[in-house]
């Protein structure tokens, strides 16, 4: 068991409690790297458009 501090008092979590409390948190950062990953495509697309000069259409 851990202790996690609050502002009343301490709090003691059963194994079992600290598992969920930690898997949500992995859940939560696994989340905010996907975000970030799209973010960073969706930047690199935006810059390969201003960048790159328009394709040519095949006559």
């Amino acid at each position: 068991m851990k202790w996690f501090a609050t502002q009343q008092q301490p709090t003691v979590l059963t194994p079992e409690q600290e598992n969920a409390f930690l898997k949500a948190q992995i859940n939560e950062r696994d989340e905010r790297i996907r975000i970030i990953e799209n973010q960073r495509e969706c930047l690199i697309r935006l810059i390969n458009q201003i960048l790159l000069p328009p394709k040519k259409p095949i006559a």
